[in-house]
């Protein structure tokens, strides 16, 4: 439905967006993902018209898109602050856009009926948008996105004024209104849990770049990048020293791995690396995978307990091993028994949940 190529955007010398290739297919809700000044905002709004591109094309239905002017694009956009108009009441907010489009008055009704019922605000058509809360706010503001029927719609950051329990609750919401009346939606975040739950795929950004597009329990797994796993909160990152007998060397021991194309098992010895240089490659150990263990059942690491943090049904464990590494992961409050803070514990790791990674 929509295919980005190579799209690069600067302001002055400073490079916003480097290059960005993507393709959205009809229906599915993407996610763009990243930290403040990624690009994610500027690469939505280059889509929606508000930014233009200095290189590269933007297609809808394999049509540039590139001179369409930005109200000819039948796009909706909602943004953080919802931009509802103070002195309309609600349905006169949601109206604006289709009196703009000299939709006829009996459509129009039927169309604010339709998206208000969609959003669970039937009834409010009259109420004053400052008396609303800040959830009801968020429903206007995407009932009024949704009323032009918009063949896609895009949203920066729309929950981020929202409490945390609210976002919690109203990104599933929104995914399933989304789904429901088979919307293809563009969805920016800097909220990794935000972004899993409402995408059907990720697209990571870093520095005006797309580090990796996957689905959520895919990207979750399996980061491909070191930035991608420490902007998903992993910190178990280890450095891969060399390569012996099809195993692999880090400061915290030697790791069997499953194959990867990146860090090959064929003669060479350790500089072996398929293309990646020395210092590129490192390994995730996934913290999912790493447990407490009795010292002799071949645990593969030995480290000094450095910090214990309680959270109800589990404990966050960091252990410092003699390389200086530091390795952090959760355990269920009912495994933690008497350890405590300058102990020395054994951590099991599971085989499935050594991850490599590739610097870009």
């Amino acid at each position: 439905m929509l295919t980005i190529s190579h799209v690069t955007r600067a302001f002055g010398s400073l490079q916003v967006l480097r290059g960005v290739s993507l393709t959205i297919t009809d229906g599915e809700i993407v996610c763009l993902l990243g930290p403040s000044g990624c690009g994610k905002t500027t690469l939505l709004r280059t889509i929606a018209g508000l930014e233009t591109a200095d290189s590269g094309d933007i297609q809808v239905d394999r049509q540039s898109i590139r001179d369409v002017p930005i109200h000819e694009r039948d796009f909706g956009l909602m943004f953080q602050d919802f931009a509802l108009f103070p002195h309309m009441n609600v349905a006169q907010n949601i109206l604006f856009g289709l009196r703009m489009r000299h939709m006829p008055k009996p459509q129009a009704q039927q169309r604010l009926h339709d998206v208000l019922e969609l959003v669970g605000l039937k009834g409010f058509e009259q109420r004053d948008v400052a008396q609303l809360s800040g959830g009801e706010r968020q429903r206007v503001a995407l009932a009024r996105s949704l009323a032009p029927s918009p063949r896609l719609l895009m949203l920066d950051e729309p929950l981020g004024s929202l409490d945390a329990a609210l976002r919690e609750r109203l990104v599933v919401e929104l995914r399933d209104i989304i789904k429901r009346i088979g919307l293809t939606a563009i969805y920016v975040t800097h909220d990794q849990h935000e972004a899993f739950a409402i995408a059907d795929r990720i697209a990571v950004m870093n520095a005006g770049q797309i580090e990796q597009v996957e689905a959520p329990p895919a990207l979750y797994r399996q980061p491909k990048t070191p930035f991608v796993a420490r902007f998903l909160g992993f910190q178990n990152i280890v450095p891969v020293t060399g390569r012996i007998d099809g195993k692999v060397q880090t400061p915290l021991g030697v790791f069997a791995i499953r194959p990867h194309p990146l860090i090959p098992s064929p003669p060479g010895g350790e500089r072996n690396f398929s293309g990646a240089k020395r210092g590129e490659v490192s390994l995730l150990l996934h913290p999912d995978g790493l447990q407490l263990a009795a010292a002799g059942d071949g645990s593969r690491i030995t480290g000094i307990v450095r910090e214990l943090v309680f959270s109800g049904d589990t404990y966050r464990v960091e252990i410092q091993h003699d390389s200086g590494i530091s390795l952090s992961f959760r355990v269920p409050s009912r495994e933690m028994g008497e350890i405590t803070v300058g102990e020395t514990v054994y951590v099991s790791v599971a085989e499935d949940c050594i991850v490599p990674l590739v610097k870009r």
